[in-house]
């Protein structure tokens, strides 16, 4: 058997540190913390989480790949918290079910705004609520332009909503800030859309797909990405390669994904695609469950979570994505 050695031409390095950078192939031994790393290829992959404890679609989370709060959907309240493995049944959101409505945060403080009231009054709300890890209450402060199924980013004090349907019903382009305290109203849309994609934080946001401006119940899905500066949205010039609206979404400005949705014939769809920072791709790993208007989750293109949604019954499934990418992994005999 041919030696690492006679393959690599070197012995592996013992180093006290992890080497930066680090480049596809290498090897080396940590001194420190006693492990044999290296730098490998990883393929895309879509796995099965835990199934939520309630099955349901027009839920919104956030998170990452190993812990993540989803709450509210289509005729409920409930709220649940993920821990990589299994969902864990928390306190309900304050007050009447709310559909479609916007998260961001962690699972330990989040935000939760505007949305559809299932219960009278009927119809889409601006009311604002947070959570502190164990339990959500009502904020005083409301957004200027109530709706439902706007986009979202940020974190439970510095947050951006956009987009959405709101009374009429009509398509709107309206862009609001949250500091903390108060909504501000910001640059609208280059396009209004609602049920769009959505990543990034409060000064560096991505909305991508999504209807706009036609109503609910026609034909869904399309490709434009507008990106914000913390200012103003300008239209990329790189679109999404399919139709979608209802996608699951998350990642950050420049590292991004979005999976599943609604086809603009209505089937549900399981493709996955990523973003680099300047283009969109297909990644080679779709979900087992095609799907729409469920809750996604994650740090960037190549770690993501989503859960629930609609295909077209309500579904509890948990689906975990690695995207394809080199990572330094640790070497173990087993």
């Amino acid at each position: 058997m041919s030696t690492f050695e006679e393959i690599q031409g070197k012995n592996i390095r013992s180093l006290s540190s992890d080497p930066s950078p680090v480049a596809a192939g290498d090897m080396w031994y940590n001194s420190t913390t006693q492990l044999l790393k290296g730098r490998v290829f990883q393929t895309a992959a879509w796995v099965s989480g835990g199934n939520l404890n309630t099955a349901r679609s027009q839920l919104k989370g956030c998170g990452t790949k190993t812990a993540m709060l989803v709450a509210g959907g289509a005729s409920s309240t409930a709220s649940e918290q993920y821990d990589g493995s299994s969902w864990t049944t928390t306190p309900n959101l304050s007050g009447p079910p709310v559909e479609a409505a916007s998260v961001v945060g962690t699972t330990s403080a989040a935000l939760a705004a505007a949305g559809y009231n299932n219960s009278p009054p009927v119809g889409p709300t601006n009311g604002t609520q947070y959570w502190n890890g164990s339990s959500w209450s009502t904020q005083g402060a409301t957004l200027i332009v109530p709706g439902y199924a706007k986009g979202q980013a940020g974190t439970q004090t510095a947050a951006i909503v956009w987009g959405g349907a709101y009374p009429g019903p009509n398509t709107t382009p309206a862009t609001e800030s949250w500091n903390g305290s108060s909504w501000t109203a910001g640059n609208v849309l280059g396009t209004a859309m609602y049920y769009s994609g959505s990543a990034g934080i409060q000064t560096a946001a991505l909305a991508f797909g999504g209807n706009f401006p036609t109503l609910p119940g026609t034909s869904p899905g399309r490709k434009v990405v507008q990106s914000w500066d913390g200012t103003s949205w300008t239209d990329s010039p790189s679109s999404i390669n399919n139709y979608r609206a209802g996608t699951m979404s998350g990642g950050i400005q420049t590292a991004a994904f979005l999976t599943g949705g609604d086809s603009p014939t209505g089937s549900k769809v399981s493709e996955t695609e990523v973003y680099d920072g300047s283009s969109w791709s297909i990644s080679p790993a779709s979900l087992a469950t095609a799907r729409a208007t469920g809750s996604g989750a994650g740090v960037s293109n190549i770690s993501g979570i989503v859960a629930g949604g609609n295909t077209p019954a309500n579904s509890n499934a948990t689906e975990e994505f690695t995207g394809t990418a080199f990572v330094t992994k640790t070497f173990t005999t087993s």
